[in-house]
């Protein structure tokens, strides 16, 4: 999506830029605190109980597993940074090497709340939003990912912890959850992220440009889209005056 800007944009402001990443770290602290909840189980009752599924049905083994990662999310949340900080330990340059594309993918899904506005040299604006910008994240992570050679320690670093954990929540035996019992709760944890990584105000005033002033389109674009207004607009009523 490109639109003319017969102006030049605002000069960078690094302290409007500052107050974003801030408030978006906030937000991404009240997501994480809703995501790792603050009950940690006795981890004799994590260790403990440990059954093959008896049953291949898959609803049973679905409400299984999301069972125990409810149950246990913080023992888990534990066990993974443990598992990070030993792989951190062990190769800490590519650690740092993959704080790039992470950090590139912050500011373009949460500061910006997934819509980026690229000014060009001829006065057009692209706005990257959607599948186009997650296509661009994913071209651009993996090349990095790629140039730097730490794809391996990538893979390392999140499947071992995530099959660690799948495998856990299928074998452990805890009290199961009656069926609303886990919908509410799952809904209530969705409905705590949403809470936490959306709002409205603040996405429409990006779609808009954010802070800064509104972008001039084109003259012939905006007269098409008044009339396509007019023409839908429905009549407005007469005043009977007495």
């Amino acid at each position: 999506m490109a639109s003319k800007n017969g102006e030049r944009g605002k000069p960078f402001n690094i302290l409007q830029l500052r107050d974003d990443w801030r408030q978006a770290a906030q937000r991404l602290q009240g997501g994480i605190r809703a995501l790792v909840g603050s009950h940690l189980r006795p981890w004799r009752e994590f260790a403990a109980d440990f059954s093959m599924p008896t049953s291949l049905d898959r609803p049973q083994l679905f409400s299984r597993m999301m069972t125990n990662l409810l149950h246990f999310r913080t023992n888990y949340s534990v066990c993974c940074i443990c598992w990070s900080v030993v792989c951190a330990i062990r190769k800490p340059f590519a650690l740092l090497c993959l704080a790039v594309p992470a950090l590139a993918c912050f500011h373009a899904l949460v500061v910006r709340r997934g819509v980026i506005h690229l000014p060009l040299h001829n006065g057009c604006v692209v706005t990257l939003m959607n599948q186009r910008l997650m296509v661009v994240l994913a071209a651009g992570c993996s090349a990095l990912l790629l140039l730097f050679g730490v794809v391996s320690f990538l893979l390392v670093l999140v499947t071992i912890p995530a099959l660690g954990v799948l495998l856990h929540a299928l074998c452990v035996t805890t009290t199961s959850l009656t069926k609303s019992d886990l919908s509410s709760s799952t809904a209530e944890l969705l409905h705590t992220l949403h809470a936490a990584f959306h709002d409205k105000e603040a996405e429409t005033a990006e779609l808009e440009g954010g802070m800064a002033e509104p972008i001039l389109r084109d003259p012939d674009m905006a007269r098409k889209v008044e009339q396509i207004r007019q023409k839908y607009r429905p009549p407005a009523k007469k005043v009977s005056q007495d």
